[in-house]
């Protein structure tokens, strides 16, 4: 972040800007980055996809879920095709966070069934478990622990941030909260 912050400060372009908040928002500093993003979202970098979903990741970390809806709803209506899966689980996560239970649900089971990845099913079974959904948190924890048990060591390395969370949010389940 020393670094990106100053390059920008030396050489203030769209593209140092981007680095910088890129960085913030790998750090946690979730409100500077999107900042930042949204900085960026000007002149010929106005539509540009990365930024919007820099944006839309920047702001679902603090929990600004309208902002980033936003960013996603008009990324997956303008350019489908652009980070799916990751715009898919994000907007999900979105409709959660503004608690739009309906779509959230079906944007989750989109995303499960379109791409059936590790990371897909965790998101889903996370919110599931959230919102006290047990038998689909039970169905998913299933094949979550079927895909987990064929991982090499390269394969459990990748995702495991999604298994972090996933273990988090079971471990707050078992106890209720």
């Amino acid at each position: 972040v020393r670094e990106a912050r100053a390059i920008f400060e030396e050489t203030p372009t769209a593209q140092n800007r981007m680095r910088l908040a890129s960085a913030l928002l790998e750090i946690g500093q979730a409100e500077e980055a999107a900042t930042h993003y949204e900085s960026s979202l000007h002149g010929l970098f106005a539509d540009d996809p990365e930024i919007r979903f820099g944006a839309a990741r920047a702001y679902t970390q603090c929990q600004n879920f309208s902002a980033a809806l936003r960013h996603l709803e008009s990324l997956r209506s303008e350019k489908p095709d652009f980070r799916a899966e990751a715009v898919s689980l994000l907007l999900a996560r979105c409709y959660a966070g503004t608690s739009r239970v309906a779509e959230a649900r079906s944007e989750f089971q989109s995303a499960e069934v379109r791409f059936g990845t590790y990371e897909a099913k965790a998101e889903y079974a996370i919110w599931a478990l959230a919102i006290g959904d047990q038998s689909t948190a039970q169905r998913l924890d299933a094949d979550l622990e079927k895909m987990a048990s064929r991982w090499n060591s390269l394969t459990r390395e990748l995702n495991g941030e999604a298994t972090r969370r996933y273990q988090a949010a079971k471990e707050l389940a078992k106890r209720g909260l």
